[in-house]
């Protein structure tokens, strides 16, 4: 702003010193004010949309921390190791200690059961990852190391269990 104030008196002196009819500098100077108010306007409207804006935007991301806090809050089990169900035949909200060892619950208000999916395929029988799109270290009942390359319930993979069953089909 420093430099702004010494750059405007700086043009005054100059303006000054070209002319010399003290009703033509009255008019000049009357008129590089006006220039001045309305920048000075101009800047002002300027900021306060600016603000506007950044409330708008602090608001918005307000709101996306707390629907974020809600999905986590939804997915992540809880410290006591409970995680919340959503009954998709009542719609009952109900939490209950899960080990992935369980395949479903019972609901406590409609006693549905509920289906539970851990995110493997169990096709095979064998609790393997054979759904193609986890990659895992376990084995199957037939062998194979690759939950992918199941041959329980497929027949595209490398083990020997599935080359023995190809031999005997020819």
């Amino acid at each position: 702003m420093a430099d702004f104030n010494k750059k405007y008196k700086k043009i005054v002196k100059e303006i000054e010193e070209k002319i010399k009819d003290k009703e033509q500098l009255e008019f000049v100077n009357k008129k590089l004010d006006e220039v001045l108010n309305s920048f000075a306007e101009l800047v002002l409207d300027l900021t306060d949309t600016i603000e506007e804006k950044i409330d708008d935007v602090d608001c918005k991301l307000y709101q996306i921390s707390k629907r974020v806090q809600e999905i986590e809050d939804d997915i992540y089990e809880d410290e006591d190791g409970e995680v919340g169900i959503l009954c998709p035949y009542c719609n009952n909200e109900f939490s209950i200690e899960l080990l992935e060892e369980n395949k479903e619950i019972r609901c406590p208000e409609c006693n549905n059961e509920i289906e539970l999916n851990w995110g493997y395929d169990d096709d095979c029988g064998c609790d393997c990852c054979n759904c193609g799109e986890f990659e895992c270290d376990e084995s199957c009942e037939c062998g194979c190391q690759d939950g992918k390359d199941c041959t329980c319930g497929d027949n595209n993979c490398d083990c020997d269990c599935h080359d023995e069953s190809d031999e005997e089909k020819e």
